[in-house]
This record gives C-alpha cells, sequence and structure tokens, in this order.
C-alpha cells in the first residue's frame, strides 16, 4: 500500500507537467500518421518493371552515355499458377535488353558503346543470368530466344525467356508494396519497398531513433527535479517522519519518476502494435517488448540523475551530467562496435592478430564490459524486430519449396547473428542491471546517512 501511494504521488507529479500532455499528443500523432499508411500488394510484373525502370533510369541519368540508348524491358508475362499471392507464384517472362548507339553520337559515344557492348554481352548469357536471378528465385531456367531479323550496326538486342517456380521471398512483409499516406490519398514516391523495409523505416528510425532520443530528452528535463523536490526543506521532513526505511523511500520515488517514460513508450508502442497489425496485417509482438525495453534504457540515464539529486540536490545539475553521461554511453556504444566488435576474428573488417592483442585494444574491451550496454541494448531491440519480420509466414504447397524456404529463412538468421557480433542479451543485461543497482545503491546510502 505505502508503494502504490508514493506510485500515486508520481503519477500526479507526472500528470501534473503540462510537457506530459505534450509529449502525449506527438505520440498520437505519430502513432494516427503510422496508422494512415497504406500499403498496396505489388504484382510481379509491376516488380519487375520497377526494377528494370530504375536500371534503365539510372543509365539515362548518366551523362556520358546521353548519346547512347540503354533500355531493359519486360515481355510476354504470364503467371502459371492458380495461388493470389505474388512471392509463391511460377512465371514467365522475357527480359529484353536494348543498347544501340543514337544517330548524333560522336566519336567519343562510339568508344563508350564499344566499352559498354564488351562489358555486357558476356553478363547476359543464360548461365549468368541463371546465377544472378537465384537470388530471387529457388528454381529459374534462362533461355536466349535469339532473333531471325538480320543484326542491326550498333545495336545490341538480347531476348532472355525466363521461367521461374517460387520465390525467395516468404511472407507478405518480405515483398514489395507501394506505400501510401492518409488512408491512400498520397502515393509516396518509392515503389520498389519491403512492406519490413517501410516498417523498419517507421519503427526504427522515425521512432526508434529521433522519437525516442526526443523522449528520453524530455524525460530527463521533466523528471530531474521529482527527486530533488523530494529533499526540499519541509518536503523531506514530511517524509522521513513516517514510519519507513529511507532506501525504501528513495527507490518508490524513483520507480515513479520511470513512470514518465514507460507511460509514453506505452502509448506510441502499443498504438503502432495495433495500427500496423490492422493496416498491415503483421502483429508485431516485439513492439511491446520495447516497451520495458526503452524503460530500462531510460532506467540507467535515471540511476545517475537520482545520484546525483542525492549529492547536489539541483534539477539543473542533473540534467547536466545526465546528458552528458548519455552522450558518452552513446560514443562509447559505437566507438566499441567500430574499433572493437567489427575487427574481431572472422568479421569482414578483422583486424591483425597483432593490432587484436595490442593493450589499447584489449583495454577498452574490458573496461567496456564495466559500462551499461546502453547502445548494445538499443541493437539488441532493433534485431528482436529483424528477427520476427523475417520468421516465415506463407508456406509453399511444394515440399522442395518449403526446404529451400527454411535454409534461406536459416541463413538470413545466421547472417543477422553474424551482423550483430557477440552482443548478446545475457551479456548487455546483467552488466545494465548491475550499473543501475550500483547507481542507486550510492545515491540510497547517501540518503540515508544524510541529515535533513
Amino acid at each position: 500500500m505505502k508503494f502504490l501511494a508514493m506510485l500515486r504521488d508520481s503519477l500526479r507529479e507526472t500528470l501534473d507537467a503540462k510537457l506530459f500532455y505534450v509529449m502525449l499528443v506527438l505520440s498520437i500523432l505519430v502513432v494516427f500518421l503510422a496508422g494512415s499508411v497504406t500499403y498496396r500488394t505489388l504484382t510481379m510484373k509491376e516488380y519487375l518493371e520497377a526494377n528494370t525502370g530504375l536500371a534503365s533510369f539510372f543509365m539515362r541519368g548518366n551523362p556520358d552515355l546521353r548519346n547512347i540508348e540503354f533500355k531493359i524491358g519486360i515481355d510476354n508475362f504470364s503467371r502459371r499458377d492458380d495461388r493470389k499471392e505474388p512471392w509463391l507464384g511460377d512465371y514467365e517472362y522475357d527480359q529484353t535488353i536494348r543498347l544501340a548507339l543514337k544517330g548524333e553520337a560522336n566519336e567519343e559515344d562510339k568508344k563508350r558503346f564499344e566499352q559498354l557492348r564488351r562489358i555486357l554481352r558476356p553478363l547476359l548469357t543464360p548461365a549468368l543470368m541463371e546465377k544472378q536471378l537465384q537470388q530471387q528465385y529457388p528454381e529459374v531456367e534462362v533461355e536466349e530466344i535469339k532473333s531471325e531479323a538480320p543484326p542491326e550496326p550498333n545495336v545490341v538486342d538480347v531476348r532472355l525467356r525466363i521461367n521461374t517456380k517460387g520465390t525467395n521471398f516468404k511472407s507478405k512483409q518480405e515483398w514489395f508494396h507501394q506505400p501510401s499516406l492518409f488512408f491512400g490519398l498520397v502515393d509516396l514516391p518509392v515503389s520498389v519497398l519491403k512492406m519490413s523495409d517501410i516498417i523498419t523505416f517507421i519503427v526504427n528510425w522515425i521512432v526508434g531513433t529521433f522519437g525516442a532520443a526526443f523522449t528520453m530528452l524530455v524525460s530527463i528535463v521533466l523528471t530531474a527535479s521529482f527527486l530533488p523536490n523530494m529533499m526540499a526543506k519541509g518536503s523531506v521532513d514530511m517524509l522521513i517522519t513516517k514510519p519507513m526505511y529511507r532506501p525504501t523511500l528513495f527507490l518508490y520515488k524513483w520507480v515513479g519518476g520511470l513512470l514518465f517514460m514507460f507511460l509514453n513508450t506505452t502509448v506510441i508502442m502499443g498504438g503502432l502494435f495495433f495500427v500496423l497489425g490492422l493496416q498491415a496485417g503483421i502483429w508485431l509482438t516485439s513492439l511491446l517488448w520495447l516497451i520495458p525495453l526503452y524503460t530500462l534504457l531510460f532506467a540507467i540515464l535515471y540511476s545517475i540523475s537520482a545520484l546525483f539529486a542525492v549529492l547536489t540536490r539541483n534539477a539543473i545539475v542533473c540534467i547536466l551530467v545526465t546528458c552528458l553521461a548519455w552522450a558518452a554511453l552513446f560514443a562509447i556504444g559505437w566507438a566499441h562496435f567500430a574499433f572493437i566488435e567489427n575487427r574481431r576474428e572472422g568479421r569482414e573488417q578483422a583486424a591483425s592478430e597483432e593490432v587484436r592483442q595490442h593493450w589499447a585494444f584489449i583495454t577498452f574491451d574490458v573496461l567496456y564490459q564495466l559500462t551499461p550496454r546502453y547502445k548494445e541494448i538499443d541493437w539488441l531491440g532493433n534485431k528482436l524486430l529483424e528477427q520476427e519480420f523475417l520468421r516465415p509466414r506463407d508456406t509453399p504447397n511444394d515440399e522442395k519449396l518449403r526446404a529451400k524456404q527454411q535454409q534461406v529463412y536459416q541463413e538470413q538468421l545466421e547472417k543477422l547473428d553474424k551482423r550483430f557480433g557477440n552482443y548478446t542479451w545475457s551479456r548487455a543485461l546483467p552488466a545494465t542491471l548491475l550499473f543501475i543497482a550500483l547507481m542507486l545503491g550510492l545515491a540510497c546510502w547517501r540518503f540515508s546517512v544524510r541529515d535533513y
């Protein structure tokens, strides 16, 4: 009952702050905007035409190739199965590639044309195209269709007949969609984006990076005065007369301060869970796990604020020290990833054995183990979200394709694990919780022995 009473006081203090309601309105606005995004599933033909159109566009945009025509097209497209999902279909189509020299071409253009012809012609053989297309299709056959017309000078025309069975895309979230804002009113100027990429951009960048940083900063500023106010003359005199241990009193108040971050995170992540589930048909439970995760990240900073609140009883000092600690943890996390984790044995940018055995390398790695894992926990949250996107949701009827799908899934998980290196929950959480406990232990000790 005492804990609930203190929690109620902290909640009242949070709700009395007008800034809390501003943050609440902003969170609801972000949820509304995310919920207004619709996702139109592209057909396979639309996807292929968008891809070939992009390739042609980039070639046309090169000023050195303005007198050289380059065009990739899709002809005679047909689907050979009766399933609705485009990522589970069997297809047949012709891919055409045309490279031609325009009439106003000069000698320099002719040299570039010959260079392009020498580069492209070996790459457009059926064997190489099959190898390239196997990144998208588990089973694919490519056959070159020879033209009966005599070849034109300064023109390269290639027609490839492509037969596919299934794709390496496992579910709706891995397939390509056309996103639109305001419930389909405004099409965004992109068409070759996976649904998972769109949602990851919303969750990881708009909400998880910029939104979380803004909420974290506001939470630091708003809650910095909670503990100093409790220890102000008059307030603390009344509190310490109650039959309650001082450390217990302090911890109750600290937990109450976490409410600001917890409530805002619950609104935005819970809201995103429902609107993305309703609009995209994907119920991402990892979004709900981000609620305690972001609260834990704030708890790291608030434990530092709590210690300096006891030492100085000054909210301004608490804000400054906490912001500096936040910047330091951010920098330490990125520095460790760039100079230590990313250069371990087995990584693409692995350092030499001499570098890995250098005293500075080892010392930084050891010191990092003693710090709270702010960025590491943040990255592990992103990994949790990506793992959920990769999980197969639509299963092909063909047993061979199902086995191939599972193989692709395992390969994707291995790549994901390799990208995040040795960062694991079993290492990040104990170190972080130990740091929070240390900060709170020192704060409680100082609060207990100080005379008020």
